[in-house]
């Protein structure tokens, strides 16, 4: 088996990442951009985290809808739902799809 260089390691996974990002859509970097915001922003990270547990637990969708609530008021509007969804008529609508999205994962 051949050896192989560290230096050529590096150069291959910088070849290897300069490919993939040419062929990221718009759409792809978008959720990038999403994702990035989980991890920049520790507030954010946490109020998932807790929705996520939350939701595996409780089975009653009012319940549930309840404890979103209470969530979201202590934590806030999390940046990852987006600036458009900060006023209250749009943080309702993501509020009951989170609700809706999260009582599917009980299968």
């Amino acid at each position: 088996m051949e050896k192989v260089d560290v230096s050529e390691v590096i150069e291959w996974a910088k070849q290897f990442l300069a490919q993939s990002e040419k062929k990221i859509t718009d759409e792809e970097r978008k959720e990038q951009q999403k994702y990035a915001i989980l991890v920049q922003k520790p507030g954010d990270k946490v109020l998932l985290s807790k929705l996520l547990d939350e939701s595996s637990q409780i089975r009653n969708n009012k319940r549930l809808a309840h404890r979103m609530k209470v969530l979201i008021d202590r934590y806030g509007v999390p940046e990852f739902f987006g600036y458009t969804d900060k006023n209250i008529d749009q943080t309702v609508c993501s509020v009951w799809l989170l609700v809706r999205f999260y009582s599917c994962s009980h299968f």
